[in-house]
């Protein structure tokens, strides 16, 4: 088995996501990388590692998996005198070396002043066991400083991630301490790695350097028309106005209908729960707006804020179709306006250098009996499908995962997703209501993880939910299908 590490492309941090530079040194990696016969992706689920790592699965035709453990260390969280406060290992390994001449093999990195308290020692920790596991599971038992060989199975694996954790894993299964790794093993942006680990089932094994901080794919080439950004006044333009600009918060921006929308009780389209589902530090927009199709939202100017607020790293969810099927002003054809509309919105985010994704319209609740549903959307969700695989930009169907849902939880059952009352207990329907379109606060939450799981499977959009998000899904009740 091999094992090819791959650290992510230039990154943004503060909208972690790769820059230009970053694009290209991904894109060239990709390139070097088509020859590897890997076998399997794997990536963290922060921006820039995943990001990096979708330039490969596009050039090999295969998905990215996620492992959440390889997200980027943490560090910190101590005070010796003398040390920055933010106790940044790269920094405190080099001063072992180079100020203290420290042994690395004849003491205990863990129990130096500058690790004992440090949290990057508890997260080596985490990541090592973690990757332990993965290993398993591909048929090595990590047993000291050795590999019991519990496979005859030969393949390659691509794993994309960070300096940090990436350094966590090498040093663990080198036998290596970690600030030397730190410090000695260059680890540069979508530098190449490759383990090699010898087949030889019921063995004892060690893995073996085949290459190391291999950046040849890059080094060299800047210069050369593969690498040269060509002039951009736009994106001059943009940077020049995000440099002026104070901070932007990372924001989810939603547009749609009243199946999106916040609404007023006890009305909740999805967007109303679907911040739960996020991790911290991201701001969700809900511009969802009842009645609205895609052509009447545009004409309306709703999208005007949304196009202006939108900054590059951004996420536009988009999801029409419910009014765009009426027999009215807000009509559209599922085979022309409606796609140009989408159209519109996707490329608007896309020149700012945020990220479309289209969500096919969300199921009605009208069964047939026990086991089968209408389908009351004619066209739109497929046409919703085509335009986001043209335009290569994420798809949430949630259509068919709304379907699945009802018809696993049957009729009754979906009924308590939706708004209902008794004649006579609600005031605004004295004699009942019984909806098929609109949800109530706990449809709102279901649904809401529907479209968590769907954008949970792309590495470009995985990033912005919280590492919990599966839980929560479980509370909102639907554990059965996550």
């Amino acid at each position: 088995m091999r094992i090819i590490f791959v650290r992510h492309g230039e990154p943004d941090y503060a909208h972690d996501c790769l820059t230009e530079t970053g694009r290209r040194q991904a894109a060239a990696a990709a390139e070097r990388l088509a020859g590897e016969g890997i076998s399997g992706i794997w990536a963290s689920p922060m921006g820039r590692a995943a990001e990096t790592a979708s330039f490969t699965a596009k050039e090999l035709g295969l998905p990215v998996q996620i492992l959440d453990f390889m997200h980027e260390v943490r560090w910190a969280g101590f005070r010796v005198e003398g040390v920055p406060e933010d106790g940044h290992p790269w920094t405190l390994s080099d001063w072992m070396i180079t100020r203290e001449d420290f042994d690395f093999y004849a003491n205990d990195w863990r129990k130096h002043p500058y690790f004992a308290q440090n949290a990057v020692t508890q997260e080596f920790d985490r990541v090592a066991a973690a990757f332990d596991r993965f290993l398993l599971e591909h048929g090595y038992r990590h047993e000291g400083t050795r590999f019991l060989c519990e496979t005859d199975r030969r393949e390659t694996l691509a794993v994309f991630s960070h300096g940090g954790s990436g350094a966590c894993v090498l040093a663990s299964l080198l036998a290596l301490p970690f600030p030397y790794v730190c410090t000695v093993l260059p680890y540069d942006y979508t530098s190449i790695i490759i383990l090699e680990f010898p087949v030889r089932k019921g063995e004892y094994v060690h893995p073996r350097v085949e290459l190391f901080n291999d950046t040849t794919h890059i080094r060299g080439k800047s210069e050369g028309p593969k690498f040269q950004v060509k002039p951009d006044k736009k994106r001059d333009e943009r940077e020049n106005r995000k440099e002026k600009e104070p901070d932007h918060i990372p924001t989810i921006w939603l547009i749609g209908d009243s199946t999106m929308d916040t609404a007023k009780e006890p009305f909740r389209g999805w967007g109303w729960a679907f911040p739960r589902y996020v991790r911290e530090g991201i701001r969700v927009e809900n511009h969802g707006t009842s009645g609205r199709s895609s052509r009447s939202f545009r004409e309306e100017g709703r999208f005007e804020p949304v196009k202006e607020g939108m900054r590059p790293g951004d996420l536009l969810i988009i999801q029409f179709g419910h009014n765009d099927e009426k027999d009215d002003e807000r009509h559209t054809d599922p085979e022309t306006t409606y796609t140009q509309e989408l159209q519109t919105y996707s490329e608007a985010a896309l020149a700012v250098g945020a990220l479309p994704v289209l969500v096919t319209p969300v199921s009605r609740r009208f069964f047939v009996g026990q086991k089968s549903l209408m389908y009351t959307h004619g066209e739109y969700p497929r046409a919703v499908r085509v335009l986001a695989r043209e335009l290569d930009i994420p798809l949430c169907d949630l259509e068919k995962d709304s379907r699945k849902l009802y018809l696993t939880l049957g009729e009754e059952e979906t009924a308590t997703l939706f708004v209902r009352s008794a004649p006579g207990e609600d005031p605004n329907y004295p004699e009942g209501h019984d909806d098929r379109t609109h949800f109530c606060a706990k449809g709102s939450a279901v649904i809401a993880g529907l479209v968590a799981e769907e954008l949970s499977r792309d590495p470009r959009c995985a990033r912005w939910l919280r590492e919990d998000w599966r839980k929560v899904a479980e509370t909102a009740g639907i554990p059965a299908l996550l």
